[in-house]
Protein backbone atom coordinates (compact mmCIF):
# COMPACT_ATOMS: atom_id res chain seq x y z
CA UNK A 1 0.00 0.00 0.00
CA UNK A 2 1.20 3.48 -0.83
CA UNK A 3 2.04 5.63 2.17
CA UNK A 4 2.89 9.23 1.24
CA UNK A 5 4.49 9.92 4.62
CA UNK A 6 7.12 7.16 4.34
CA UNK A 7 7.80 7.99 0.68
CA UNK A 8 8.40 11.60 1.65
CA UNK A 9 10.76 10.59 4.46
CA UNK A 10 12.77 8.32 2.17
CA UNK A 11 13.05 11.01 -0.46
CA UNK A 12 14.22 13.58 2.08
CA UNK A 13 17.07 11.29 3.16
CA UNK A 14 18.46 10.97 -0.34
CA UNK A 15 20.89 13.59 -1.47
CA UNK A 16 19.64 16.04 -4.05
CA UNK A 17 22.33 14.85 -6.49
CA UNK A 18 21.26 11.23 -6.23
CA UNK A 19 17.64 12.25 -6.63
CA UNK A 20 18.48 14.31 -9.71
CA UNK A 21 20.35 11.37 -11.22
CA UNK A 22 17.41 9.06 -10.66
CA UNK A 23 14.75 11.38 -12.04
CA UNK A 24 16.67 12.96 -14.93
CA UNK A 25 16.20 11.31 -18.31
CA UNK A 26 19.29 9.61 -19.62
CA UNK A 27 20.91 11.49 -22.47
CA UNK A 28 23.39 9.75 -24.69
CA UNK A 29 25.86 11.56 -26.88
CA UNK A 30 25.18 9.33 -29.86
CA UNK A 31 21.74 8.76 -31.34
CA UNK A 32 20.34 5.28 -30.91
CA UNK A 33 18.21 3.26 -33.31
CA UNK A 34 15.11 4.28 -31.39
CA UNK A 35 15.94 8.00 -31.67
CA UNK A 36 14.81 9.40 -35.01
CA UNK A 37 17.20 11.83 -36.71
CA UNK A 38 16.36 15.49 -36.43
CA UNK A 39 14.23 16.67 -39.36
CA UNK A 40 15.11 19.74 -41.36
CA UNK A 41 12.42 22.40 -41.21
CA UNK A 42 10.44 22.64 -44.43
CA UNK A 43 10.43 25.85 -46.35
CA UNK A 44 7.00 27.41 -46.32
CA UNK A 45 5.28 27.71 -49.67
CA UNK A 46 5.03 31.32 -50.66
CA UNK A 47 1.47 32.49 -50.25
CA UNK A 48 -0.16 34.01 -53.31
CA UNK A 49 -1.25 37.59 -52.92
CA UNK A 50 -3.29 40.18 -54.79
CA UNK A 51 -1.42 41.73 -57.73
CA UNK A 52 -2.98 45.17 -57.32
CA UNK A 53 -0.24 47.68 -56.64
CA UNK A 54 0.39 47.94 -52.90
CA UNK A 55 -2.04 45.18 -51.88
CA UNK A 56 -0.77 42.26 -49.81
CA UNK A 57 -4.07 40.43 -49.26
CA UNK A 58 -3.89 36.68 -49.72
CA UNK A 59 -5.94 35.15 -52.52
CA UNK A 60 -6.04 31.82 -54.37
CA UNK A 61 -3.22 31.32 -56.91
CA UNK A 62 -5.80 31.11 -59.72
CA UNK A 63 -6.98 34.64 -58.95
CA UNK A 64 -5.18 37.72 -60.16
CA UNK A 65 -6.50 39.90 -57.35
CA UNK A 66 -8.39 39.86 -54.09
CA UNK A 67 -12.17 40.19 -54.41
CA UNK A 68 -12.19 43.88 -53.51
CA UNK A 69 -9.73 44.81 -56.26
CA UNK A 70 -11.18 42.36 -58.80
CA UNK A 71 -14.57 44.11 -58.48
CA UNK A 72 -12.82 47.33 -59.58
CA UNK A 73 -11.74 45.76 -62.89
CA UNK A 74 -14.09 46.33 -65.83
CA UNK A 75 -16.00 43.34 -67.17
CA UNK A 76 -14.09 43.63 -70.46
CA UNK A 77 -10.72 43.29 -68.71
CA UNK A 78 -12.02 40.53 -66.41
CA UNK A 79 -13.13 38.53 -69.46
CA UNK A 80 -9.78 39.12 -71.16
CA UNK A 81 -7.88 37.81 -68.12
CA UNK A 82 -10.05 34.69 -67.87
CA UNK A 83 -10.02 34.09 -71.64
CA UNK A 84 -6.21 33.99 -71.61
CA UNK A 85 -5.97 31.94 -68.42
CA UNK A 86 -4.57 28.41 -68.79
CA UNK A 87 -5.32 25.92 -66.00
CA UNK A 88 -2.06 25.04 -64.27
CA UNK A 89 -0.22 28.24 -65.17
CA UNK A 90 -0.03 29.18 -61.50
CA UNK A 91 1.66 25.84 -60.78
CA UNK A 92 4.26 25.85 -63.56
CA UNK A 93 4.77 29.65 -63.45
CA UNK A 94 4.46 29.91 -67.25
CA UNK A 95 1.51 32.18 -68.08
CA UNK A 96 0.97 33.09 -71.71
CA UNK A 97 1.88 36.48 -73.14
CA UNK A 98 -1.82 37.14 -73.70
CA UNK A 99 -2.58 36.53 -70.04
CA UNK A 100 0.31 38.77 -68.99
CA UNK A 101 -1.01 41.60 -71.19
CA UNK A 102 -4.56 41.20 -69.87
CA UNK A 103 -3.28 41.04 -66.28
CA UNK A 104 -1.16 44.18 -66.80
CA UNK A 105 -4.21 46.02 -68.13
CA UNK A 106 -6.30 44.96 -65.12
CA UNK A 107 -3.54 45.97 -62.67
CA UNK A 108 -3.18 49.36 -64.39
CA UNK A 109 -6.94 49.92 -64.37
CA UNK A 110 -7.13 49.36 -60.61
CA UNK A 111 -4.12 51.63 -59.99
CA UNK A 112 -5.71 54.45 -61.98
CA UNK A 113 -9.04 54.03 -60.16
CA UNK A 114 -7.23 54.13 -56.80
CA UNK A 115 -5.27 57.25 -57.80
CA UNK A 116 -1.89 55.50 -57.66
CA UNK A 117 -0.44 57.14 -60.77
CA UNK A 118 3.08 57.52 -59.32
CA UNK A 119 3.19 53.87 -58.28
CA UNK A 120 1.80 52.87 -61.68
CA UNK A 121 4.51 54.87 -63.47
CA UNK A 122 7.22 53.20 -61.35
CA UNK A 123 5.65 49.79 -61.99
CA UNK A 124 5.53 50.43 -65.75
CA UNK A 125 9.18 51.55 -65.73
CA UNK A 126 10.16 48.35 -63.93
CA UNK A 127 8.19 46.25 -66.41
CA UNK A 128 9.91 48.06 -69.32
CA UNK A 129 13.36 47.37 -67.80
CA UNK A 130 12.50 43.68 -67.47
CA UNK A 131 11.34 43.50 -71.10
CA UNK A 132 14.51 45.25 -72.29
CA UNK A 133 16.67 42.86 -70.24
CA UNK A 134 14.96 39.87 -71.86
CA UNK A 135 15.43 41.39 -75.32
CA UNK A 136 19.15 41.87 -74.68
CA UNK A 137 19.39 38.32 -73.38
CA UNK A 138 17.65 36.96 -76.48
CA UNK A 139 19.91 39.02 -78.77
CA UNK A 140 22.98 37.73 -76.91
CA UNK A 141 21.80 34.15 -77.28
CA UNK A 142 21.01 34.72 -80.95
CA UNK A 143 24.48 36.16 -81.67
CA UNK A 144 26.14 33.31 -79.76
CA UNK A 145 24.52 30.71 -82.05
CA UNK A 146 26.30 29.46 -85.14
CA UNK A 147 24.87 30.72 -88.47
CA UNK A 148 23.22 27.35 -89.17
CA UNK A 149 21.52 27.28 -85.75
CA UNK A 150 20.45 30.88 -86.18
CA UNK A 151 18.78 30.24 -89.55
CA UNK A 152 17.00 27.13 -88.22
CA UNK A 153 15.78 29.03 -85.15
CA UNK A 154 14.39 31.82 -87.38
CA UNK A 155 12.46 29.37 -89.59
CA UNK A 156 8.81 29.08 -88.47
CA UNK A 157 7.89 25.54 -87.45
CA UNK A 158 11.52 24.44 -87.24
CA UNK A 159 13.00 22.67 -84.30
CA UNK A 160 16.61 22.83 -83.17
CA UNK A 161 17.14 19.18 -84.08
CA UNK A 162 15.60 19.07 -87.56
CA UNK A 163 14.16 20.95 -90.47
CA UNK A 164 10.80 22.59 -91.00
CA UNK A 165 7.87 20.37 -91.97
CA UNK A 166 6.58 20.74 -95.52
Amino acid sequence: MFDPKTTLQKTAKKSSVALAQETAPSVSATPTASTPPAKKPRAKKAAHHCHAIGCERACPPECLMCAAHWRMVSRVNQRAVWAAYRPGQCDDKRPSGGWMSAADAAIAEVAVKEGKQAELDAWNAKQARIVEAFKRLAEGLQSAMSPEESSVADTPGASAGGSAKS
